[in-house]
């Protein structure tokens, strides 16, 4: 069956789905003219992939069919969320044996995503549960990504050793932002300042400490 309402009368309905998408949409078109006046590759690129990702997903919801799918049964949807447990758990063990995410962590890790996504996609709606599959999905994430920091000597990423080696200390060594004036951090500069603020004060309390010591 076909659902011939308009968008705006899904909006009207209280349709989360579809308010972000209009909303996403009226961003995009309002973010359009910014790609004359700046040329960052952020401005010039966000308003096409959202205003596409938008329309997409509405042109799909004006006209989207209900019918049924395929569910997994009570049983399956009973032990999905103990797997997923048990293969975030295993995760740990992996990577804490091995000291890092290898190649088994990440077959695992494979395999426990797509247990996730099952119960997200073919349980049936008496027998799902918003709060578990959150706290699976919360779970899961905290897993893969710290496995990788607890077991990475250094910073995990690439922008990071850019901020930290470069931006953070010529500012820290300046003590004002005028090291990144000449860049687009200095409109959003708090990551920076946070760092140098937490680095002014662990070295005052420990010159404080050692003064006590000599004391």
């Amino acid at each position: 069956m076909v659902n011939n309402t308009s968008l705006l009368g899904m909006a009207r309905q209280g349709r989360l789905d579809i308010i972000a998408g209009l909303l996403g949409l009226i961003a995009a078109i309002a973010l359009l003219p910014l790609q004359f006046l700046l040329d960052q590759v952020y401005i010039r690129t966000l308003p096409i992939v959202l205003g596409c990702a938008s329309t997409l997903y509405l042109l799909a919801a004006r006209d989207e069919r209900h019918g049924e799918i395929a569910t997994l049964s009570f049983t399956m949807a009973r032990i999905l969320p103990p797997l997923i447990i048990l293969g975030s758990a295993a995760l740990v063990v992996i990577a804490g044996f091995f000291e890092g995410r290898t190649l088994l962590f990440y077959d695992i890790a494979a395999a426990v995503g797509t247990a996730l996504f099952a119960q997200i996609l073919f349980v049936d709606n008496d027998y799902f549960s918003p709060g578990l599959s959150l706290f699976l999905i919360i779970v899961f994430g905290l897993v893969v990504r710290f496995a990788a920091l607890y077991t990475t000597t250094g910073f995990i990423g690439i922008d990071v050793w850019t901020h930290m080696g470069h931006w953070t200390a010529d500012v820290l060594e300046a003590q004002s932002l005028q090291p990144i004036s000449d860049v687009k951090y200095y409109a959003s500069p708090l990551y920076h300042l946070l760092v140098v603020g937490s680095s002014l004060l662990l070295t005052c309390r420990s010159e404080q400490r050692c003064s006590s010591w000599s004391a």
